[in-house]
């Protein structure tokens, strides 16, 4: 492909990809997050990735990323499950006294 068209192309392998809704209830092919098959997170189109997004939310979408992080397959998705929402119900429970200014780091 790349000799013929002269346009880089680049090849993931996934262990599992998560593609985020659009409005028509569609998959949005530049807002996913998923784990690659080296074990590594890529993510895309989520709020922890945009320079502006306060470091409250930030910080729970990275603690929920680390932790889907340790899934290798959708059994292993299905097991850790209840671990991520308890790190979203926590944060929830806790955002009456957060401080969510807009000073969040942009995720890598």
């Amino acid at each position: 492909m790349e000799r013929e068209t002269g346009i880089l192309t680049e090849v993931d392998t996934y262990d599992w990809i998560t593609f985020l809704p659009m409005s028509d209830g569609t998959g949005a092919y530049n807002r996913y997050f998923g784990r690659l098959n080296t074990g590594k997170m890529k993510i895309r189109g989520v709020m922890a990735r945009k320079g502006d997004t306060p470091e409250y939310v930030n910080k729970m979408q990275q603690e929920v990323f680390e932790i889907l992080a340790e899934a290798r397959s959708l059994k292993d998705l299905r097991r850790i499950e209840p671990k991520a929402r308890g790190v979203y119900r926590r944060y929830m429970d806790e955002l009456d006294g957060a401080d969510v200014r807009s000073t969040g780091t942009k995720l890598i």
